[in-house]
Formats: structure tokens, sequence, C-alpha cells
């Protein structure tokens, strides 16, 4: 049997959370929510409630873990022996680097509301695609990473044709959204 996390506060049903911070509450929604629908959201502690938002459901809202806590500027690459990618250790063309990700949307098989991933492996049900220097770059191996909620690991091959630099754009794409620029380091073979 897997640990299952919270799904409810006070019985009230939410998504499962996978962090909280004292200005932050990152979720994971339900996968019973429809994209292209509208959901109401709203936080209650013990302060009382927030203001009410409405948000779009979308299939995927890709984002690639940044080397910054906002999320913009050098992506939080890896190079196959785990050396993280930078000015000084930048990426080849050709070469594969591996990134964390999220919002890749629902994956093929499921283990439910508020479950932690575990040994299988979870594929995202959605093609997800990546550019680097705005060239067309081959994702390879895109999966759930092991005993987490809605972190993803991707690998993705720096194609031919991207222009060597120390601020390479960097984006990663689903079907129906696109992650903030993120940027790598990249040199010449």
């Amino acid at each position: 049997m897997q640990p299952q996390m919270p799904t409810s506060i006070s019985a009230t049903e939410m998504p499962a959370y996978f962090s909280v911070s004292g200005t932050l509450l990152t979720v994971m929604v339900p996968p019973n929510f429809v994209p292209g629908s509208f959901a109401q959201i709203y936080v209650t502690t013990s302060a009382g409630s927030s203001n009410t938002v409405w948000a779009r459901v979308n299939e995927t809202t890709p984002g690639v873990f940044a080397q910054a806590e906002n999320g913009l500027g050098v992506a939080n690459a890896l190079q196959i022996d785990k050396s993280i990618v930078s000015q000084s250790n930048p990426a080849v063309i050709g070469q594969t680097i591996y990134l964390d990700t999220t919002g890749l949307g629902a994956v093929l098989s499921s283990p439910g509301v508020g479950g932690i991933f575990g040994a299988p492996t979870y594929i995202p049900m959605y093609t997800i695609t990546a550019t680097i220097g705005g060239v067309s770059a081959v994702v390879s191996y895109p999966k759930l990473s092991p005993l987490t909620t809605g972190l993803y690991q991707i690998a993705v091959t720096v194609p031919a044709g991207v222009s060597p630099g120390n601020a390479v754009p960097l984006v990663i794409s689903g079907p129906d959204a696109t992650s903030a620029q993120t940027t790598i380091a990249i040199a010449a073979p």
C-alpha cells in the first residue's frame, strides 16, 4: 500500500500539496479537473480565507526549475555526470542534458489523488517538446520523479544548429502552454 498525502483539510476537498512556505502554496491539480474548464481557487487558514480567483485548467503548464527561486534565468540543468550546466561547465551540441520540470500534465498510469509516485515509471500522456536557442530539440525520457508529486524529469538533446553562448534560451512546451524562458550555457563541440 502506497502512503497517501492529505486530500482534505477540515473535510474540504483539496488538491494534494507538495510545498508550503510562509508565502507560497504549491499544489497539484487533481485528475478529475477537466482541461479547458475554469476552477475557483482560494485558501483557508486559521487566519481566514483568501480572495477567490478563477484559473483556466490547462492540460499542461510546463515549468523548468531554475537556479533562482523565482523560476527565471539559468535553468537547473544537469550533465550526464550530474554536474550542473554552467558557464564554466557548458553543455555541448549533441549532448543530452537533464532537467527537473513541473506542469507536464496527467500521466498514463496514476496512483490517484494524493498518491505518492513510487517505483513504476509514470510518463506524461501529452507530447512534450523543447527548443534550445529557438531550434527544436529531442525530448526523451519524460517521467514523473519517483516518490514525489508533480516533479518530472526529462532528458533533452542539444540540437545541431544552436549558436553557442552563455545564456542560450531554453523553452519546454505542452499542447496548450509553454514554459517561461530559462537559459543554459552551450559550447561548440
